[in-house]
């Protein structure tokens, strides 16, 4: 349904899903995806929550739960988030990109230049990772 830019179709479906299938941890993360895109932002908390509660080995989940907490300005659960992801999948270059930016806001920019420089190396076509390293890599080496 996303697919089609069908936002409050694919929420009615996944709620439907849930509603017979309360405990179905996919559709509790496609929600709250879904969710997210029309900004609903506690909702997709709630739902991202829940989708990590029934499948604690999903990377993902835990991921987009830090997104939406960094929306919410809880930057310490997103940064829980982001580590729990981590420790998940490791080579998660998206996730050390988030980890990063997360660092980088608390002043704590070599550990952010570390987390930059994984997520560049997992997906060295993405400038976004690349360029911050590099930028802040720079940062650091001046007086």
């Amino acid at each position: 349904m996303r697919d089609r830019g069908d936002v409050d179709g694919a929420i009615a479906e996944y709620r439907e899903a849930l509603r017979l299938k309360p405990d179905f941890a996919e559709a509790h993360y496609k929600l709250g995806v879904e969710l997210s895109h029309k900004g609903d932002v506690d909702g997709a908390i709630a739902e991202y929550r829940e989708a990590s509660r029934l499948k604690p080995d999903d990377a993902e989940a835990h991921n987009n739960l830090g997104i939406a907490l960094d929306d919410k300005r809880d930057v310490d659960g997103a940064i829980a988030e982001f580590r729990e992801a981590l420790r998940l999948k490791p080579d998660f270059a998206e996730a050390h990109y988030n980890l990063g930016v997360e660092l980088e806001a608390q002043g704590k920019r070599k550990e952010a230049l570390e987390e930059y420089r994984k997520a560049c190396q997992l997906a060295p076509n993405d400038p976004d990772p690349c360029g911050k390293g590099e930028k802040l890599s720079g940062e650091l080496k001046q007086p």
